[in-house]
């Protein structure tokens, strides 16, 4: 009967057995250790596999192993960050349904130049029905280690062999910023084995040096809520679904001075911009059409079904916001209810006569 290990402060165990090292007899469960036994109950906490959150020491294996162990057990699982800094020096990898990562307070991953923070790419198909279903990060801080620049925050993408796509995703309550890359991307390898319901809600975007959100290569039932994207040098939100899509919700979010759009959309079926909120200040917007949210087809049937009612956006004509609100190419749109200022132009059409169906502004 030996004394109980100490137990890190913050931990989350769901249960624990503690048996001497060289004692691995338990015939009902056959545990070999107090892990095994964690992850047989879905359940994991970093530390116990050896990461040490002190900021210097390069963590990615210890943290990786414990994701691993979640998804060899039974039931997949938890992995959970107590408090700390958590270097990066290889990017973590989730490839199993039914999986999350979550942080507890102020759990922070801090990635080395170059390296992606976290990828989610289905490494099978249990259900046999095309997707492997529920993935989820929530309430992690992504970060570049100091002095360098990291590469991506989270990459959610499909895989052609086997065909399988990642469906019920859930990505909340991250914070991401200063990193080398896009905060957020959504993609897949061949255009065709798109990640479905999709739901990237109240996360704090900032200072990358890419896109708060960008989307591309298909993709079905896709919603961007509540969430704050500021001073990206790219796009605060960028969608470009290729085929087109149905159902993009983009409602409630916050942009501010994000470089060369606040919101773009090149291909999108259903799409839906509500009550978002975006001022531009001093940027100089950096792309062609310089608008604030440009929407783009590339024929009236690439981007169909549209409402954009209730949202704000100020421009700032003084730094060349030419429209705030462009729209060329759509099928079948209802723009109501917006306050839309400071630019030359509050709504400006493009495409010619051919580029709209039924239109009501």
């Amino acid at each position: 009967n030996p004394a109980p290990p100490a137990i890190p402060a913050s931990s989350v165990v769901l249960a624990m057995v503690y048996v001497p090292a060289s004692d691995t007899t338990m015939a009902t469960n056959q545990i070999t250790d107090k892990r095994a036994f964690v992850a047989s109950v879905a359940a994991l906490e970093v530390r116990m596999y050896g990461a040490l959150g002190d900021g210097t020491t390069d963590d990615a294996t210890a943290i990786q192993a414990a994701v691993d162990a979640a998804q060899t057990s039974t039931y997949a699982g938890t992995v959970f960050f107590p408090p700390g800094q958590y270097r990066l020096g290889a990017t973590l990898s989730v490839h199993r349904g039914r999986m999350a990562l979550v942080g507890q307070g102020r759990a922070r991953l801090l990635l080395n130049a170059g390296v992606d923070g976290i990828t989610i790419t289905p490494g099978s198909d249990e259900s046999g029905d095309g997707q492997e279903s529920l993935f989820r990060v929530d309430g992690l801080e992504i970060t570049s280690f100091s002095g360098t620049a990291g590469g991506k925050g989270i990459v959610v993408t499909g895989l052609a062999s086997p065909a399988v796509h990642p469906d019920l995703v859930s990505l909340t309550n991250n914070k991401i910023y200063s990193l080398g890359s896009h905060a957020i991307h959504i993609t897949n390898i061949d255009g065709t084995h798109a990640v479905s319901r999709l739901s990237v809600t109240r996360n704090y975007l900032y200072s990358n040096v890419g896109d708060g959100i960008r989307i591309d290569k298909g993709g079905d039932g896709l919603v961007l809520r509540e969430n704050k994207i500021y001073d990206q040098t790219g796009h605060g939100i960028y969608v470009d679904l290729i085929t087109g899509s149905v159902h993009v919700d983009v409602v409630d979010n916050t942009l501010v001075r994000n470089a060369t759009s606040e919101i773009t959309v090149l291909n999108a079926g259903r799409l839906r911009i509500q009550g978002n909120q975006s001022e531009q200040s001093t940027v100089v917007l950096t792309n062609a059409n310089k608008a604030m949210v440009d929407l783009q087809g590339v024929n009236p049937t690439n981007i169909d079904h549209v409402l954009i009612e209730a949202n704000s956006f100020n421009g700032n004509s003084s730094t060349q916001t030419t429209s705030v609100l462009k729209v060329g190419f759509v099928n079948g749109a209802r723009i109501t209810g917006n306050d839309l200022r400071g630019a030359t132009n509050g709504i400006l059409f493009s495409g010619g006569p051919d580029a709209y169906r039924p239109f009501v502004a």
